[in-house]
């Protein structure tokens, strides 16, 4: 099977990318134009369906609601950039490495 983990590009502005359709449609996130860093990380599933994105201060799952933070924090701070990736063996947990 395809997988399709990077089909949904957000830009940070509010608006993304999504490759799951031709021609490409806009995806629209909560991020604002005044929110830095311009920029997101996604993840899909392997059929391409957006699971969720961060900004590097928040993350949104699909359905753009906030994922809530463990004791209120994240690992990492600031405008650090995470890189998501599925872990090897279970197609349900996720990393953000940093």
């Amino acid at each position: 099977m395809l997988k399709k983990r990077n089909n949904v590009w957000g830009l940070g502005d509010g608006t993304g990318l999504n490759f799951n359709t031709t021609p490409v449609s806009l995806f629209k996130s909560k991020t604002g134009a005044n929110n830095l860093p311009y920029y997101l990380s996604s993840i899909c599933s392997k059929d391409g369906e957006l699971l969720f994105y961060t900004d590097g201060i928040t993350v949104w799952k699909r359905d753009n609601f906030k994922l809530p933070k463990y004791n209120n924090w994240w690992p990492w701070f600031g405008n650090v950039m995470p890189l998501i990736t599925p872990h090897i063996n279970n197609d349900s947990l996720y990393y953000f490495l940093v």
